[in-house]
Formats: structure tokens, C-alpha cells, sequence
């Protein structure tokens, strides 16, 4: 990318501002995709890191609750 906007400006130095902004014209469609791309990634993972999805593997799950405690089965009279 470094490459075009070099050749840009030696080329428009000598022959005017026209090739100048012309690279830049190439260069706006390509920078736009990127940051398109890179605002793509962002929201993905904001999606995948909802906590109302499930887990991706049981590993990721938290930990059970503890179980309640046990009942006395002869209560006091």
C-alpha cells in the first residue's frame, strides 16, 4: 500500500497533482474494505461474547451450584 502512495507522489510531483489524488481515489476503496472488515470482526466477536448464548464447551460452563443440604429425616418432636 506504502508502494502506491510513493508512486503517487513521485508521479504527481512530476506531473502535477493529478496522479496524486488519483492513487488516493484507488486507495480510498481498498481502506474502506478494510475497515469495513475490521468493524466486521468487532461486532462478531461482541456477538459470540454474549452471555445469553450457551457455552461453546462444557469447560466454559460455570460451575454447578452446590447442592442443598440434605434433609434430617427424623425432625425434632
Amino acid at each position: 500500500m506504502s508502494v502506491l502512495v510513493t508512486f503517487g507522489f513521485v508521479h504527481g510531483y512530476r506531473s502535477g497533482i493529478g496522479l496524486v489524488s488519483s492513487s488516493l481515489v484507488l486507495l480510498n476503496p481498498l481502506l474502506t474494505l478494510l475497515s469495513l472488515s475490521a468493524a466486521g470482526l468487532g461486532v462478531a466477536a461482541v456477538v459470540a461474547d454474549r452471555p445469553d448464548r450457551a457455552p461453546a464447551s462444557p469447560s466454559a460452563a460455570p460451575p454447578a451450584p452446590p447442592p442443598a443440604p440434605a434433609r434430617d429425616p427424623y425432625p425434632p418432636a
